[in-house]
């Protein structure tokens, strides 16, 4: 096995801290994910079996269902022309590829933008595209003109830097990062800021000491620029997650994870800018925001449910049955490839797995709010 390389970053890190003193462990996140030289997001896209796969590695099935609930949504929106769909972390945007393949009627209303902070990404995204390229848009941020219908993020919000936090007898302390005799450490202060603790008290308030768990302020500010952003249309979220207070329960540790080289889970403070570092989304914290920023809920629930409702779980068993017709006559090859655009629809709908992540709708400007999809 080859060693692992020592992350460059980790050196500007140590400097950094040896002038100014430990830092957050959400402004660590944004140097480890989201440096424009040596951060994780600048040069490596997450999915495709590299460290995890995503529902838009898995295959187009997963962008062609995301099509049929935008389908619904521009019906609800009576039809808009242009129809702007939004998208963060669009990753190999394979997602994208797969939905413009089959807007149907909405085709000549469809715009597509890609929010994109990195070049290089970008440009990997265009060549993945191909011919489909001229069709898209890239943007840095949501800067502009309002739009009118979806902001889309896949697998993103996990991603925003956030805070840690450990339950103490003598009151709720924050996880800093510092730099110690044998690399990166951490060490526990007080709460970074006032603003934090209206976040912080309710949370600690049902855990016991010893207990850590995760906040995401960025998700609050993201949603007001999505709400200043989308003049009339939906927000489709798509993540791991739970609601609270189940979310704050998941272990002591929190729900912090790491996904680096194939087969390796460090330590989040291990190779600053070789791994990702995740966490579980507070829905219910994203719901406050949402709501906050003008937006109507509409729907929770399961991956596997919701792609169920778009028709995924008839597919399956039609794929099912057309492979065993196949079999009888003889035409093997042909139910092979049945049988994996089957397994394909299984995977994204396996609630033990990818199926198990939360979709999350709200609207805004809808007259009589009617539910987009089935």
């Amino acid at each position: 096995m080859s060693p692992v390389p020592v992350a460059p970053l980790q050196a500007e890190l140590e400097e950094l801290l040896a002038h100014a003193g430990p830092i957050t462990f959400a402004h660590y996140m944004e140097f480890a994910l989201y440096h424009p030289r040596f951060g994780y997001y600048a040069h490596r896209v997450p999915g495709r079996g590299v460290t995890y796969a995503t529902s838009a590695s898995v295959g187009p099935r997963f962008g062609r269902y995301i099509a049929r609930e935008l389908q619904a949504m521009w019906e609800a929106l009576d039809r808009p022309d242009p129809f702007v769909v939004t998208e963060f972390g669009a990753g190999y945007a394979g997602l994208a590829s797969a939905a413009l393949g089959v807007t149907g009627p909405m085709r000549d209303a469809l715009s597509w933008r890609i929010v994109e902070q990195f070049d290089e990404i970008a440009e990997l995204q265009r060549r993945c595209l191909g011919a489909q390229a001229a069709s898209v848009e890239w943007r840095r941020s949501l800067e502009g003109p309002a739009a009118t219908g979806c902001v889309l993020a896949n697998e993103v919000l996990d991603n925003f830097a956030f805070h840690r936090f450990e339950v103490a007898e003598g009151g709720i302390q924050e996880v800093y990062v510092t730099a110690g005799s044998d690399g990166l450490t951490e060490v526990l202060g007080p709460v970074s800021s006032e603003d934090l603790l209206e976040h912080v008290r309710p949370v600690a308030d049902r855990l016991v000491p010893g207990h850590r768990f995760e906040i995401t302020p960025g998700i609050g500010n993201w949603c007001g620029q999505v709400g200043r952003y989308l003049e009339r249309g939906y927000l489709l979220v798509v993540d791991y997650g739970d609601e609270e207070p189940d979310i704050w329960r998941r272990g002591p540790e929190g729900t912090l994870r790491t996904y680096g080289y194939p087969g390796r889970r460090a330590a989040p403070l291990v190779d600053p800018g070789y791994q990702d570092i995740t966490a579980d989304v507070d829905f219910s914290a994203l719901d406050r925001q949402a709501r906050r920023a003008g937006f109507d809920f509409e729907l929770l629930t399961l991956q596997g449910y919701w792609l169920a409702s778009l028709g995924a779980a008839a597919e399956a068993d039609d794929l099912q049955a057309e492979a065993q017709i196949a079999t009888a006559f003889g035409c093997h090859g042909d139910a092979r490839t049945l049988r994996n655009e089957r397994d394909q629809i299984l995977r994204l709908t396996d609630t033990a797995g990818l199926g198990g992540c939360l979709v999350y709708r709200a609207s805004k400007g809808l007259v009589d709010r009617p539910s987009a999809g089935p």
